[in-house]
């Protein structure tokens, strides 16, 4: 891993259960921590779904240095909030997140 390529700030988030309240306990996105990443090129995946249609994902490719993280968080760059499909610990020193972008709901 090159350091000088983590110049970027990303915010990541869990999806954790807050208090009971007598309704049930919510469930709401929570920051866990904001580290330095690398932002690689969005990738093009072209493909049929269910066999009637072409269709295209966008992945945007994420280093960061090693720490827990898990698929189905969150991963938040410039305004744009990404979910992550799946962390790639291969390599000693990085984890390589594939997200794809979601809308958020307000």
């Amino acid at each position: 891993m090159i350091i000088g390529n983590l110049n970027k700030r990303i915010k990541l988030y869990n999806y954790t259960q807050g208090q009971d309240e007598g309704f049930g306990a919510a469930y709401d996105w929570n920051m866990v921590a904001e580290v330095w990443a690398e932002i690689l090129r969005p990738r093009f995946t072209t493909g049929t779904m269910n066999g009637s249609a072409d269709a295209t994902l966008l992945t945007q490719g994420i280093n960061i240095r090693k720490r827990l993280v898990e698929k189905g968080w969150r991963v938040e760059y410039n305004g744009d909030m990404y979910e992550i499909l799946h962390v790639d610990n291969s390599q000693s020193d990085v984890l390589t997140l594939t997200c794809r972008s979601v809308e958020v709901k307000t």
